[in-house]
């Protein structure tokens, strides 16, 4: 059984530094912290985790990477949008 509050305790710091150090904002950075346990929980219920730290840090930095890519997907939807309300105000 895994002693849950204990890795988050150990292995929290680890984990924040991850993400904070990619996504830079600290409402991103928590997303992905919380995603990062969730995450790591579900395949702890699969197969034996060996190395935590390494595990996540890696599942910690796809989180980061792939809210850094959802932030740019949402800023190129948002550009013709304004480009279309600035056109509408001339």
């Amino acid at each position: 059984m895994v002693d849950w509050p204990q890795i988050v305790k150990d292995h929290g710091p680890l984990v924040w530094q991850a993400v904070y150090r990619i996504v830079r904002q600290e409402a991103d950075a928590a997303d992905c912290f919380q995603n990062t346990f969730i995450a790591v929980l579900d395949l702890s219920r699969r197969q034996t985790i060996r190395y935590w730290p390494a595990l996540l840090k890696r599942v910690a930095t796809m989180q980061a990477l792939n809210r850094l890519a959802q932030r740019g997907r949402e800023a190129r939807r948002a550009q013709p949008l304004a480009a279309d309300f600035d056109v509408a105000l001339s």
